[in-house]
């Protein structure tokens, strides 16, 4: 379900681009992107509570506390609405700014419904913050169809309706209200599933001032982060910028819409996984250690992603040519170059749902970043001698540092998952499908001319992924993992 999500996310977001351009303009556009623009960044205080609600309602039900879980929801509540204050004043902050710093670029009329359009940001923001709740309950309780089925349903249902919203009224404040609408419908939803159908309740039995620190200093954690992260993936084409001009970052920018898609495929299977990890960690759960658990996500993960990134070096210049157009070769290595290192990161991704469990990750949010810091001043001085790649050779390095040496040394030494053995088993699994790719990649570069359209692609890729799963199939798939496709071809 969460595959299916995602994947409708990028068709989603395909559609969205020439729907809104062609119905609203240029201009109205540009002023839709600089409000999502505000909204990402004032959602990194939902994205950080979150994860601290799931982590310790998650403990108490595992212990069979349900009082206390009870009141890590009522006390979560009260954390939110003060959140909810802040994002007002933020807001209102936000509307003087721009009315300040964009008088002289936008006319009247763009002030004006930039401002109200920032104020259905806030109320958009408040909704989120607070159905936050139900939705950790509800992945918290394992009803993942309902959770990504739902979030299906509407993302693909909303291009239709703002298509209707931007036909009626061609503004870009009409797709902002459906975006509104759309939260405000989810929200009822997820709140009247959690409490009808789960029978949860939110209640605060008492304020526990431990519990609320506790919350606050594991949000903390989960903040640095987010910022990291920010800082990871956004300072690259800053600095290209400053030293090669737009030219640079437009190349940049290609290869980062390739390597941000690859992204959720790691994040996928491991995201599901918080309430399990949680009973293993509490003793609840006795068919698998954190270890068994790590390799086994581990080996999905990576037969999904290492298909990806085989595929796209095999064919990758050839869809950036397709989809992009001539001149952005440059985009197609940085992508292989910053793909291969962030591929140790993603088939470890539920150790990142471990290290929530255990409140561990303070440490990975401290090194991730020292990384992300060390990260620019390596970019700095390697785009000066290398050019563009620079950037990407220097982001690659600070991964592997970061979420392959020291991550891996973690995992091993202070978390107690049998790291020899995840790479094992990985190397193991590995063999078959490397050797395809190695003869499929010299086949395409010695005998086959360059492809020229989407339909030869389509073919091509469609027929490495059936060489791929069947190479699998007979040398690296166990009898779990071929008891996973034979139920998707089932259904």
């Amino acid at each position: 379900m969460n595959y299916l999500y995602m994947a409708v996310q990028v068709v989603v977001n395909l559609i969205y681009v020439p729907l809104l351009l062609g119905t609203i303009g240029t201009n109205e556009y540009g002023l839709y992107q600089l409000v999502g623009s505000v909204m990402a960044y004032l959602l990194i205080m939902n994205s950080t509570i979150a994860a601290a609600v799931q982590r310790y309602y998650n403990k108490h039900l595992a212990l069979k506390e349900y009082d206390r879980a009870e009141n890590v929801l009522g006390v979560s509540r009260i954390l939110y609405r003060i959140l909810s204050a802040f994002a007002i004043l933020v807001g209102i902050a936000l509307i003087a700014i721009a009315n300040a710093v964009y008088a002289e670029s936008l006319t009247a009329a763009e002030l004006h419904e930039l401002s109200w359009m920032l104020v259905i940001l806030i109320v958009n923001v408040i909704i989120v913050l607070n159905n936050s709740i139900y939705s950790a309950t509800i992945e918290a309780h394992e009803r993942f169809t309902f959770q990504y089925g739902l979030q299906v349903v509407l993302t693909a249902l909303q291009p239709f309706a703002i298509a209707l919203a931007v036909f009626i009224y061609p503004y870009a404040i009409s797709a902002v209200t459906v975006q509104l609408i759309t939260v405000a419908i989810e929200a009822v939803i997820r709140r009247g599933y959690s409490s009808r159908r789960l029978g949860i309740k939110v209640r605060l039995h008492e304020f526990d001032r431990s519990l609320a620190r506790a919350l606050l200093v594991f949000s903390g954690a989960i903040l640095l982060a987010t910022i990291a992260d920010q800082i990871f993936w956004r300072t690259d084409q800053l600095i290209l910028g400053y030293f090669f001009g737009t030219a640079s970052v437009a190349v940049y920018g290609i290869a980062s819409q390739i390597f941000m898609c690859y992204m959720p495929l790691g994040i996928a299977v491991s995201s599901v996984f918080l309430p399990k990890v949680t009973r293993i960690y509490r003793g609840e759960e006795h068919d698998e250690t954190l270890s068994d658990l790590f390799v086994r996500i581990g080996r999905i993960s990576f037969l999904v992603l290492w298909a990806v990134l085989t595929g796209f070096v095999v064919f990758g210049d050839d869809f950036i040519r397709l989809w992009a157009g001539e001149g952005f070769h440059d985009a197609y290595l940085i992508a292989i170059i910053i793909m291969i290192p962030f591929t140790i990161d993603l088939i470890q991704n539920v150790g990142l749902t471990i290290l929530r469990v255990n409140n561990t990750y303070g440490f990975r949010a401290g090194i991730y970043f020292a990384v992300a810091v060390i990260n620019i001043a390596a970019t700095i001085a390697l785009v000066q001698v290398m050019g563009i790649i620079g950037a990407a050779v220097s982001t690659a390095f600070a991964l592997f540092i970061g979420s392959g040496l020291i991550m891996n040394w973690f995992y091993w030494k202070r978390t107690g998952i049998d790291i020899p053995r995840f790479w094992g088993d990985i190397c193991r699994i590995a063999a078959a499908p490397f050797a395809l790719f190695v003869v499929v990649f010299l086949v395409r570069l010695l005998l086959l001319p360059a492809i020229g359209s989407w339909a030869i692609l389509i073919v091509c890729l469609i027929a490495y992924v059936v060489f791929y799963v069947a190479i699998c199939w007979a040398f690296s798939f166990n009898a779990y993992e071929k008891g996973i496709l034979k139920s998707l071809v089932r259904r």
